[in-house]
């Protein structure tokens, strides 16, 4: 969106629940955070970097109880990799975002 358009928003800092229009397509509700400038963001891919193949990471965690797809150490690196004022992590994924 423009600047002008993000300024109509009134997003406050974190986490903001926003409705968004299209013409003729309905509405869909989503989530803006918003971060301070000064934050430091982490970006990490899922599918395959955390996950152990994008398949059945996919499948595992949509039918299986207990988060066995992912590769060992990997919650212990993002706690060490977070682990310091203002940072922020942001997943990528391209999965669909009804299966997200």
């Amino acid at each position: 969106p423009a600047p002008d358009e993000l300024e109509r928003w009134a997003l406050r800092p974190g986490r903001n629940d926003l409705r968004v229009a299209a013409a003729g397509r309905g509405e869909a509700r989503c989530r803006c955070y918003a971060w301070d400038a000064a934050d430091r963001v982490v970006v990490c891919d899922v599918d395959g970097t955390i996950t152990q193949s994008d398949v059945r990471g996919f499948v595992d965690s949509t039918l299986a109880a207990a988060p066995t797809h992912c590769h060992a150490g990997v919650c212990a690196f993002f706690a060490a990799a977070l682990d310091a004022p203002k940072r922020r992590l942001l997943y990528l994924t391209a999965r669909p975002a009804a299966l997200a």
